[in-house]
């Protein structure tokens, strides 16, 4: 896909694409979700955000950081030609520059205890005046890539501004205080300026550029500008990483090594080491680079820390006078200990893909969940956009309403009951319950490109993860569905993606389709998978596989949709089902080998047996849900082929 271009068309919704583009062994999991955006909707949506961080709050002036380095990278990436793109290039430069000035006076009044205020209202001012300015071509369109650290795991740039301080501390006899700041693109972009204006606050002297690593997933390669590394006495290559591979730092820190510099250090994201896919010669250049990062619980907002800055704001939103001082991590399926009666009832779940979340509680009873929903400057992504879509479900009565957002997370109060199992699906109230949410979480917005785009990018999955769990000749035989889900004609789009039956929870007895309510109803159309956004039918199908039900027993839910118009195409159904036990199967196997715990292992290994089964059965002519064609269930296939499970 070409990084940028000149159109009449304009999507700013997300879209995924392969991280691993060149195959490697083991399932597609993994997205790289980005979007297209008109450069003139991209620079009305900062004026936006310039305005609101006028207080110097600091999750507004962050928000406008973060968009400001999104355009930094689309104009940076950007394919097309024409005579002033160097020019925006270096005005979008200017302008990241200024947000993170802005940002490293509102941090520094957020995170001091007694520090006189420290406004830097210059930089708003020089920000207002080159907004008032900019023009970029009639129909251009940039392809920004959506920042993950920031989008889906709880990253904060204010770690980076306390990592670059902590390092000018060390380096504080170094003589010729100057460092070139190297940010990889496309967080790098953000961070890089934090990284900058950090260290200038400190009285070093700063260049930041930023690079675009090419090539093989596992083996990067960097081109840097032309540079003399007799000017600076030390390089940062600053990123969110490392990753599977910690190709990318590696690749920089090699480049800047061949041109000259000898000092240089790495500002990750978080301390792990790279994972097992990077090449000994990566390895070695991880342990020969001096690393510095903070973690997220070291950071401090006026003496306190990020749980402790959520459970003050949680009593502020309550009205409470009563503090809530229980706090409890709940994230990578911590939160299953508060929301099931028992052990045996938990469900499986892929800790990295599950967003931080904390559940707060004080002595009245009182509980609130804060869950992480992504830091941007969008509207229609993250935190805002979740914001609106629970209080549209709290509307139409799916749901409660939430409290409110706060450092990226949305608080909503903590729903209590018994959360339901595949059992329940026997009382029609239920289903027709969940297909009324499925019609009303839809989305509108769904165009025919879309549609063949997503189809395509659940085909692929579809096609390797069988291969890699099944064999050739069943994944060959996936291809026979393709063109029944490409032809549907379906104008809606998912607006959830996790309809599981402990999803959902039973608030008073059963005696009603509002009687249940949706625990996790923000919408995952834009997450790190490779799943993005897609038809409505995937909702249909996650039903179908998670609540264990056959066509017959679809019914009810079959017959909810279609009384609203929504019809059923069996061929598309059939390949949305595949491609949902196909996904769900290669989420249950990356933490496989990871998982020490032996009941999380078995819960872990059930699960992946469970989806194979449906896939096999499937694909083997019985139905799409191990049903033969008299509808009797069957038996699964158990394929329990170890290189499937061990990735």
């Amino acid at each position: 896909m070409a990084a940028a271009r000149i159109s009449r068309k304009n999507s700013s919704l997300p879209t995924a694409g392969f991280i691993n583009r060149i195959r490697e062994p083991g399932m597609i999991v993994f997205g790289d979700p980005q979007r297209w955006l008109s450069a003139d909707s991209l620079l009305a949506r900062l004026r936006v955000r310039l305005n609101r961080a006028g207080t110097h709050a600091s999750d507004d002036v962050r928000n406008l950081l973060i968009l400001a380095g999104q355009l930094e990278q689309g104009l940076a990436d950007c394919a097309a030609s024409f005579p002033t793109l160097e020019a925006l290039r270096s005005q979008s430069r200017r302008i990241t520059d200024l947000s993170a000035l802005a940002f490293h006076s509102a941090w520094i009044n957020a995170s001091e205890t007694s520090a006189a205020p420290v406004l830097r209202l210059d930089a708003m001012q020089q920000l207002a005046a080159i907004f008032s300015e900019l023009s970029f071509p009639e129909n251009l369109s940039l392809s920004l890539k959506i920042p993950e650290g920031f989008a889906f795991y709880a990253l904060f740039p204010e770690q980076f501004s306390v990592t670059a301080s902590r390092w000018a501390n060390e380096h504080s006899n170094t003589s010729g205080r100057s460092a070139v700041i190297v940010g990889v693109r496309s967080i790098g972009a953000t961070l890089s300026a934090v990284v900058s204006t950090a260290l200038k606050a400190r009285g070093w002297t700063t260049k930041r550029f930023t690079v675009r690593p090419r090539g093989h997933p596992f083996d990067r390669r960097v081109e840097l500008p032309m540079i003399d590394p007799r000017q600076f006495s030390h390089a940062i290559v600053v990123d969110e990483g490392p990753g599977i591979s910690g190709s990318s730092m590696a690749a920089t820190a090699r480049a800047l090594s061949e041109r000259g510099f000898k000092s240089i250090s790495f500002f990750p994201g978080h301390e792990h080491e790279p994972g097992n896919a990077a090449s000994p010669e990566t390895r070695d250049i991880w342990k020969r680079t001096r690393r510095f990062f903070t973690r997220l619980e070291d950071l401090r907002w006026r003496g306190q820390s990020l749980q402790q800055t959520l459970a003050t704001k949680a009593a502020e939103l309550c009205g409470s006078l009563e503090p809530f001082s229980q706090i409890e991590n709940c994230s990578g399926g911590l939160w299953r200990q508060f929301a099931f009666f028992d052990e045996s009832e938990w469900p499986a779940v892929a800790p990295q893909f599950e967003r931080m979340k904390f559940r707060c509680a004080n002595a009245r009873g009182e509980s609130v969940l804060w869950k992480f929903t992504g830091f941007g400057g969008d509207d229609e992504l993250f935190t805002d956009a979740a914001l609106k879509k629970i209080s549209r479900r709290a509307e139409q009565g799916f749901t409660v309403p939430p409290i409110g957002s706060f450092r990226g997370f949305v608080a909503m109060p903590w729903i209590q009951g018994r959360r339901l199992t595949a059992a329940n699906a026997i009382n029609p109230a239920v289903l027709e319950c969940v297909a009324d949410y499925i019609l009303h979480a839809a989305e509108p917005r769904w165009t025919p490109e879309e549609h063949a785009a997503s189809v395509s990018r659940l085909a692929e999955m579809l096609f390797w993860n069988t291969r890699e769990a099944l064999g050739e000749p069943l994944a060959e035989r996936t291809r026979d569905w393709v063109s029944a889900a490409k032809s549907v004609r379906i104008p809606l789009a998912s607006g959830d993606g996790h309809l599981a039956p402990h999803e959902w929870i039973r608030v008073s007895p059963l005696s009603g389709p509002r009687k249940i309510y949706k625990a996790d109803c923000e919408g995952h159309d834009c997450d790190h998978t490779v799943v993005g956004r897609q038809c409505v039918l995937w909702d249909v199908a996650g039903v179908m596989t998670e609540w264990d039900l056959d066509f017959s027993e679809m019914a009810p839910l079959h017959q909810a949709l279609e009384r609203s118009g929504l019809k059923m195409n069996p061929d598309a159904l059939t390949f949305y089902f595949m491609a949902y036990a196909a996904f769900r199967m290669g989420l249950m196997s990356l933490p496989l080998s990871q998982i020490a715990d032996t009941a999380e292992h078995r819960r872990l290994q059930s699960a992946f047996f469970f989806y194979q089964s449906k896939l096999a059965n499937a694909l083997n002519g019985n139905g799409a849900n191990g049903t033969n064609q008299s509808g009797t269930r069957v038996s699964p296939v158990r394929f329990q082929k170890q290189k499937a499970i061990q990735h």
